[in-house]
């Protein structure tokens, strides 16, 4: 009886977390990815150089370096940082040596870039970069 009532209270207390965690992450989904880019700083696609984790006023945050193959949006550097808070739910578990496309928002007086969430294809973010340099 003990070892089902705690199976009960393990089975809820996981689901409760995942819910947490998924509201944390829940917003509105742009209509399509040229509107979800046209609020972001940059769009580029590189790859993981290193991850390391720092500590910063009492916060822990991941830093991941990029080396940027091709940048999509935004001032063309050759390598990109990448802080978020760590643990972080809500954002790509990147990998070293692995290539990622990176959409994000950057913070007022640093270098560094906050990343937001893929919401379409890497195809269909490259299309809408492509027709904001047109200019449709």
């Amino acid at each position: 009886m003990k070892r089902a009532c705690l199976a009960v209270v393990s089975a809820a207390a996981t689901w409760l977390l995942a819910a947490s965690d998924a509201a944390a992450c829940s917003f509105r989904r742009p209509e399509s990815a040229q509107a979800h880019l046209a609020g972001a700083d940059v769009l580029f696609v590189g790859q993981v150089d290193r991850i390391v984790t720092v500590k910063l006023g009492g916060q822990r945050y991941n830093e991941v370096t990029f080396r940027v193959d091709r940048t999509l949006k935004g001032e063309r550097l050759r390598l990109r940082i990448v802080r978020y808070p760590a643990p972080n739910m809500c954002v790509q578990a990147y990998r070293e040596g692995q290539v990622y496309t990176v959409l994000g928002y950057a913070k007022r007086r640093s270098t560094f870039i906050s990343p937001g969430p893929l919401l379409f294809s890497a195809q269909e973010y490259e299309r809408a970069a492509r027709a904001a340099r047109r200019g449709r």
